[in-house]
């Protein structure tokens, strides 16, 4: 995630915030966020995540930028480019 904020910081800036550390009361990061979600996943699930976690990072793939993307494209957008100067716009 630190990777993709940094090439596109207007679109994860609207995101949660990376790091437990900058957790609040009100505001949960990504980390925390995963590390409860993963918490909850079956020893199997685990392993299958697992595989394919590896996988994508064999493959250069970065995870959290494909849920962007994917984010992206539900709000209508046709890559996470094009969501970013769209914010750039409205600033």
């Amino acid at each position: 995630m630190e990777e993709v904020a940094a090439a596109y910081p207007k679109f994860a800036g609207q995101a949660r915030v990376i790091h437990t550390s900058e957790d609040t009361m009100w505001r949960t990061s990504y980390e925390t966020y995963l590390r409860g979600e993963i918490s909850t996943y079956s020893p199997q699930t685990l392993t299958l995540f697992g595989r394919m976690t590896a996988q994508a990072a064999q493959n250069g793939e970065n995870l959290s930028k494909s849920i962007l993307l994917r984010t992206a494209q539900l709000y209508g957008y046709a890559s996470i480019e094009e969501a970013e100067a769209a914010i750039e716009e409205t600033i």
